[in-house]
This record gives structure tokens, C-alpha cells and sequence, in this order.
């Protein structure tokens, strides 16, 4: 068995992994980088192994998961995935943020573990990864805006259960944790306004449609 972060001689650095995803799919550089919200000399970087994901990026490896979930490629989506979780293991809990102040670590990946299997269709398992992952106090020790975030993009996986009220609930809370998150982002708005079609709606949750100025419609 490898250590974490290490590669069996037949394993493909993972920079060539999201350069062979991002080939695969017809991306440029920079649509790649745009997906996944890096830039596309981030992008160059990784992919000639100039960067290194094998140290506190691990971030970096769960966006590059997500970008493969979107495209509907499990294989590569979980293998990245798996590979930021024992890179977080490596580097332990308490050492839970980067250099510009980005979480990471074992909370962080199982966020994007949910995220991807949301994205990936199935949704059971991205709520019961989600309610586990915000259970422990290491959720708390997140920075707001992504715990806020990630409210917001699961609120998808409990429309697609047909549960409008947790969805409700996760986007109060969201905005709770960190406003500018809910009340600027066109995913929390999208999501705000089919928790508004869904039928009745808490307090709360219309209070906030209103500040937001979204409607029934």
C-alpha cells in the first residue's frame, strides 16, 4: 500500500490526470481553469508539474474532483477526490488552512465528497456525506464563506429529494453564516427561488426572498 500523496509506479501524476480529463472533454486550458474558478496559468502549472498538489493544496484537488463530476466522469471524480482525502489525512485536521486563508483538510474533502456525488446524480448519498461532514466541530472551524457556499450548492441535492423545507433551512442558515454569500450569488438566488416554488415556505425563508427582492414567479 502507497502513502498518502504518494504514486505507485504506474499512477499518473495528477496533473496529467487533469490534463487528460481536460483532453478528453475538448477544454481549453482556460475553460478548464474558468470551470474550476483557477486561472490558466494555474492550470500550465499543474498540468507540467511546475505546481505541486501534493502538499497544502488539497483545495485545489477537490475543485479539479468537482470539475470531473460536472462532466460526468465518476472514475476520475472519485479517484481525485480519494486522493485530496489522504492528502488531508497526511497533513491532519488541525492544520485546516492554506496560505490565503482557504480550508481544507478530512471536513473539507468530505464537503466535496457530497458536492460530487450531487453532481454525479446521486443524491441520498451527497445528503448523508453532507449531514456527517457539518456534524463535527471542525465544520465551524471552516472559513464562513465556505461553509456558506456549500449550503447554498447543496440545497440542489434536497430539491432533487423533494424536500424544499431542508433546502429552505440550509439557505437561512447560509445566510446566517455569511449574507454576501446568499444575497449576491446567482446559484443562491436559483436555488431561493425554486425552494419559493416548491409550495409553503417558513418565515424566515420568505423573509429572505423579500430582502432579496425574488418572488413566486
Amino acid at each position: 500500500m502507497t502513502g498518502p500523496g504518494r504514486r505507485t509506479g504506474n499512477e499518473l501524476p495528477i496533473g496529467l490526470r487533469m490534463a487528460e480529463l481536460r483532453d478528453r472533454r475538448g477544454m481549453s486550458q482556460q475553460v478548464f481553469a474558468d470551470r474550476i474558478g483557477k486561472s490558466k496559468s494555474w492550470v500550465d502549472k499543474v498540468e507540467r508539474g511546475v505546481r505541486t498538489l501534493d502538499r497544502l493544496s488539497v483545495i485545489e484537488t477537490v475543485a479539479a474532483a468537482l470539475a470531473a463530476a460536472t462532466c460526468g466522469d465518476d472514475t476520475t471524480a472519485g479517484e481525485l477526490t480519494e486522493r485530496a482525502a489522504h492528502l488531508a489525512t497526511a497533513h491532519g485536521e488541525h492544520r485546516h488552512h492554506d496560505n490565503d486563508g482557504t480550508g481544507f483538510g478530512s471536513t473539507a474533502v468530505e464537503l466535496a465528497r457530497a458536492l460530487t456525488a450531487m453532481r454525479l446524480g446521486d443524491h441520498h448519498r451527497a445528503v448523508t456525506t453532507h449531514q456527517r461532514a457539518t456534524s463535527g466541530d471542525t465544520w465551524h472551524r471552516l472559513p464562513a464563506e465556505h461553509r456558506a457556499a456549500h449550503l447554498i450548492d447543496i440545497t440542489h441535492a434536497h430539491l432533487d429529494l423533494g424536500d424544499p423545507h431542508a433546502a429552505g433551512r440550509a439557505l437561512i442558515t447560509a445566510d446566517t453564516i455569511a449574507p454576501a454569500e446568499t444575497r449576491t450569488r446567482p446559484a443562491a438566488h436559483t436555488a431561493l427561488t425554486a425552494v419559493l416554488r416548491a409550495g409553503p415556505i417558513a418565515a424566515d425563508v420568505a423573509r429572505l426572498a423579500a430582502t432579496i427582492g425574488l418572488t413566486r414567479r
